[in-house]
Parts: C-alpha cells; sequence; structure tokens
C-alpha cells in the first residue's frame, strides 16, 4: 500500500533491511539537526541525545551488517584476494616514455617510486 500524504502507512510491509535503514534515517536525521542548532541554544540534554542516536545509528549500521553477513562474506567465504590476483594479472604495465635523441634525460617508468617520498607516500621536507 501507499503512503499518504507523506506519512507511511502501517499496513505497508516491507523487509527488514528497509525498515532499520528507514529508522537509521530518522535517526541520522535527529542528528543532524542537533549538529546544526544554534549552538548557543544546544543544552546538555540536547548534547545526550545527540550522543544517544550516534550510537543508536552505530549499532543499527552494525546490525544491518550482522545480518548481511557482509563480514563474512568478504573474508573467511570469500574469493576476494583470488580476484585481486586475477585484477593484477589483467593490469597493462606502464611504457616508459620516449625521449628525443642526445638527450642527457634518462626515461623513467611512471611505476617508479619517486625520490621525493618516503616509504609512507608523503613528501620529504628539506
Amino acid at each position: 500500500m501507499d503512503s499518504v500524504g507523506g506519512k507511511k502507512n502501517l499496513q505497508e510491509k516491507g523487509t527488514r533491511y528497509d525498515h532499520y535503514m528507514e529508522l537509521r534515517e530518522v535517526f541520522m536525521e535527529g542528528i543532524d539537526v542537533l549538529t546544526h542548532m544554534n549552538q548557543s541554544f544546544l543544552s546538555e540534554a540536547d548534547k545526550t541525545v545527540r550522543l544517544k542516536l550516534t550510537h543508536a545509528v552505530e549499532m543499527i549500521t552494525r546490525r544491518i551488517d550482522n545480518l548481511s553477513d557482509f563480514a563474512d562474506k568478504t573474508t573467511s567465504y570469500s574469493d576476494l584476494a583470488r580476484q585481486i590476483k586475477l585484477v593484477g594479472k589483467h593490469v597493462t604495465p606502464q611504457l616508459t616514455t620516449s625521449l628525443p635523441e642526445g638527450s642527457n634525460v634518462e626515461p623513467t617508468s611512471s611505476n617508479k617510486q619517486s625520490d621525493s617520498e618516503d616509504q609512507g607516500g608523503e613528501a620529504l621536507i628539506g
């Protein structure tokens, strides 16, 4: 059955996922309202409600992940590692740039790590 005037009909049926997502969305809207509220009017009770809503959203998210077996499907029973290895085989290597004859600069591969970066990928200062 369709909702009337923007309100949900109590006879409407749906999946558990739909209900959890709708509940999570309502709680997230409450968090958003309290976060963007004028901070000078925010009371301690409002801060407590915002914290409780944040915890509720985290718990609903964990429940959705648990019901969907997301963690199990991506780790223990997954062929994710095998798929990553297959993708690696299909990647074409980067070609080196060709320079005009007589140039004393050696062509570099774009896959080579820059001398100005450390192992963490951050640029060195100095």
